[in-house]
C-alpha cells in the first residue's frame, strides 16, 4: 500500500492507487518500490502523480489505471531513480 506521513505523524492513503475492488493496484506496488529505492515517499507519490510528457500527458498511475503497457512507466522511472542517485 501506497503511504506517506504527514507533518502530524498521520498516514496519508491516496485514492488513485485503488483498483474498482478495493485492493492496490497491482503494478503500482513494484514501481512504488522502484521509486522509494532512490527518494522518500512523499517525493514518489508526487513522480507518480505527476504528468508526463511520455505518458501522452499522463501520470504514471493514471497510464496504469486506463490499463496501458506499464513497460514504458517502468522505463520512466528506473531512468529517474538513476538520474536521482547520480
Amino acid at each position: 500500500m501506497i503511504a506517506c506521513r504527514l507533518d502530524g505523524g498521520q498516514w496519508a492513503y491516496f485514492t488513485w492507487q485503488f483498483t474498482d475492488s478495493g485492493t492496490v493496484h497491482p503494478r503500482l506496488v513494484p514501481l512504488w518500490s522502484t521509486l522509494r529505492a532512490a527518494a522518500d515517499p512523499w517525493t514518489c507519490a508526487v513522480w507518480l502523480r505527476s504528468p508526463q510528457p511520455e505518458l501522452d500527458g499522463r501520470s504514471a498511475a493514471e497510464w496504469i489505471a486506463d490499463g496501458r503497457t506499464h513497460e514504458i512507466v517502468v522505463a520512466l522511472a528506473s531512468a529517474d531513480t538513476q538520474r536521482w542517485a547520480a
